[in-house]
């Protein structure tokens, strides 16, 4: 399955369609799905998980050709559907109510202070590490803002098992420069945990490269 879905992903990547996918293509039924993401994903950067939606539902069925698009609040688009994620206000709610669907929809609410205990228990008592760091960023813009929960619980979390450490806490933007300038001078200044948590993809990509560029080994030097 992994290596299909890596398939799936290259195919998308470059416009690739099969023989089979064009005859069918005509009988399929279209589908547009609107995703609306601005509660956790920065309006200014790409959704590079909506290309993974799209290889999934090919997997999943022949009788839709579906396609996602990204939303943007106030802004109507025609959809057949919404995917949403994160907590919206009610004139939001209004907004994406108002493109495809009346009152009914499906809502699955993520324990977040529950995942990131599970987190914090596998490095610290199951890896054994004896601290853990973070390199993330905060986005705030017109009353929305990212980042700043997945922050505080790791903190709290820290905080109750007297493992807190302000000199390994690194808070920049979210994007890949700003994870690769904060790991490179947290590396260089000596204040990274031995277990550091990125807290995103694209702070991940800068981080990462990083730690390359310096010669330090993941996991040996420095887990993340």
């Amino acid at each position: 399955p992994e290596v299909r879905m890596r398939i799936f992903q290259a195919a998308h990547a470059l416009g690739y369609v099969s023989p089979r996918q064009r005859r069918a293509a005509a009988e399929k039924t279209k589908l547009i799905i609107g995703v609306a993401d601005w509660r956790i994903i920065r309006p200014d950067r790409p959704n590079i998980r909506l290309s993974s939606l799209s290889c999934l539902v090919q997997m999943m069925t022949d009788q839709y050709d579906v396609s996602f698009i990204r939303l943007v609040f106030g802004q109507p688009q025609p959809v057949d559907g919404v995917i949403a994620f994160g907590a919206f206000t009610a004139p939001e709610m209004d907004f994406l109510r108002s493109l495809s669907f009346a009152n009914e929809f499906d809502q699955i609410q993520v324990d977040f202070d529950q995942g990131l205990k599970q987190m914090a228990a596998y490095l610290l008592d199951k890896k054994q590490y004896r601290g853990i760091g973070y390199i993330g960023g905060v986005y705030e813009h017109g009353g929305v803002r990212i980042g700043g929960r997945r922050l505080s619980g790791l903190r709290r979390i820290l905080e109750e098992r007297g493992l807190y450490d302000p000199t390994v806490f690194h808070v920049g933007d979210i994007s890949r420069e700003s994870g690769y300038t904060l790991a490179r001078q947290a590396a260089r200044e000596g204040r990274l945990a031995e277990a550091m948590l990125l807290g995103s993809d694209e702070v991940a990509e800068g981080a990462l490269e990083a730690f390359r560029e310096l010669g330090l080994r993941v996991p040996k030097d420095v887990a993340v």
